[in-house]
C-alpha cells in the first residue's frame, strides 16, 4: 500500500476511527447492558483490518555525520575580518567560535536523533541556532548550510547539508586553532 498517498491514509484513518467509536460503543453496551448498536466484529471492517496487515514498519533513518570525508570547498572565515566587523578583539572571536565548534558537535546527536525520529521541525531549530551562530561570527558558508537544513521541506533535503557542514567542522577546527597556535 501507497502510505504517501492521502486518500488512502484518510480511508485508513477513518476505518480505524470507525473500529474505536464501534468498540467504545461495545464498552459502553456491556457495562450499562443497553444496546443501541450490535457489537462491533472484524467483518464490519475487513478493509480496515486488511490494509492495516500491510501496512509497512518505517525503516530506521540514521543520519551518518562523522565522515572522513575530505571537504574541499573553500572556507569563509577571516577572524580578522570578523573582529573588525565586530568591534571585538580577534582573540574573543576565536574563543567564541571555539565555543562555536563545540556547540555544534554537540548539536550533532540532537541532529541524528531528530532525523531518526523524523522530527523535521526540531531539525529546523537546532539549525536555526547554529545559523545564528555563524552568521554572528562571519562564518559565511556555514551559515548557507545551516540555513538550507533550516528551511529544508523534508527530512532528506537536510542530509546532504548537514553531513556536508560535519565535513566542512572537522576542516574548519584544523585549520582555524592550527592557525591560531602558530
Amino acid at each position: 500500500m501507497d502510505t504517501e498517498d492521502p486518500k488512502k491514509l484518510k480511508s485508513l484513518w477513518n476505518g480505524a476511527d470507525l473500529f474505536i467509536q464501534r468498540l467504545e460503543n461495545t464498552v459502553v453496551e456491556h457495562s450499562d447492558t443497553k444496546s443501541t448498536q450490535p457489537p462491533i466484529s472484524s467483518s464490519d471492517i475487513p478493509e480496515f483490518e486488511e490494509k492495516m496487515e500491510t501496512i509497512p514498519s518505517p525503516e530506521p533513518r540514521e543520519l551518518e555525520l562523522d565522515t572522513e570525508k575530505e571537504y574541499t570547498k573553500k572556507l569563509e572565515f577571516d577572524p580578522v575580518e570578523a573582529a573588525s566587523a565586530l568591534g571585538l578583539p580577534e582573540s574573543l572571536i576565536l574563543d567564541f567560535t571555539k565555543d562555536f565548534v563545540e556547540q555544534a558537535e554537540e548539536e550533532k546527536e540532537n541532529f541524528r536523533h531528530a532525523y531518526a525520529n523524523n522530527e523535521l521541525d526540531e531539525i529546523h531549530k537546532t539549525a536555526h541556532k547554529l545559523k545564528g551562530v555563524a552568521a554572528n561570527l562571519r562564518i559565511e558558508s556555514m551559515q548557507r548550510l545551516m540555513e538550507s537544513v533550516q528551511y529544508a521541506k523534508t527530512l532528506d533535503e537536510t542530509k546532504e547539508p548537514l553531513q556536508e557542514f560535519y565535513a566542512m567542522l572537522s576542516v574548519f577546527k584544523k585549520e582555524t586553532f592550527t592557525q591560531e597556535q602558530t
